[in-house]
């Protein structure tokens, strides 16, 4: 579980910077590590707190800690409740 912040582009107010919570649950850390990237590379004035799972037993546990309080959340399609393999 990795939880990150990204940052509007200087030229942005404070004012009008809106911070948008994310959660990407992914089993394969390359495609987080790349939607990061995507997301960190957007510059239309709002901040990104991204936070990660790999498998859905912690992105349940991230759930429930953040009150379900997130903008959008990147879900794979075929994903494992615990990370174990069958």
């Amino acid at each position: 579980m990795a939880t990150e912040t990204t940052r509007p582009d200087e030229t942005t107010s404070h004012a009008t910077a809106l911070t948008k919570r994310i959660l990407i649950v992914n089993n394969d850390p390359e495609i987080i590590r790349m939607l990061t990237e995507c997301l960190r590379a957007f510059q239309h004035g709002h901040a990104y707190e991204i936070a990660s799972a790999h498998n859905v037993r912690d992105a349940l546990a991230i759930l429930l800690r953040a009150g379900f309080g997130f903008d959008l959340i990147l879900l794979e399609v075929h994903i494992s409740w615990s990370g174990r393999t069958p």
